[in-house]
């Protein structure tokens, strides 16, 4: 089973809850790197799921790096972005840096800077490929 462009919402099967939750996986755990591979049709039900699982990832850790793969999303609606904000707020004392992906999507990179920007996190970088989000969290260490 894959991800499929459509919006999940409390409907969706134990299975496809698992696959939101898969988009969420340890990078390098080493280093405290988690990567979250955003999906392309974004709902609220969606994002409080994978954010809950951000959230039991890095539950032991004082901090963490995130990097977020947009590449292949569409831009989020009002209702998404506030849930965004939400949980991104609540777990800001925590993200030591966040390198979201953007790919060559010049949309998804004006979304990505508008959303995150709204968020006001401490550290980001908008990036068009995982060498340069893993580049820039490197950085931000300095």
């Amino acid at each position: 089973m894959e991800i499929e462009d459509k919006k999940y919402g409390p409907d969706s099967t134990a299975e496809e809850i698992q696959l939101i939750k898969d988009q969420i996986y340890w990078y390098d755990e080493s280093k405290n790197y988690l990567m979250y591979h955003e999906l392309p049709t974004q709902s609220v039900f969606h994002t409080n799921i994978a954010f809950d699982e951000i959230e039991r990832k890095t539950s032991n850790l004082e901090s963490f790096y995130i990097i977020i793969d947009l590449s292949r999303a569409s831009r989020p609606n009002t209702e998404v972005r506030a849930a965004i904000k939400t949980r991104m707020e609540k777990m800001d004392k925590k993200l030591a840096y966040c390198s979201a992906i953007t790919g060559k999507n010049i949309m998804i990179t004006m979304a990505a800077k508008f959303v995150l920007a709204v968020v006001g996190l401490k550290g980001l970088d908008i990036c068009k490929d995982m060498d340069a989000a893993i580049k820039a969290i490197e950085r931000s260490k300095n």
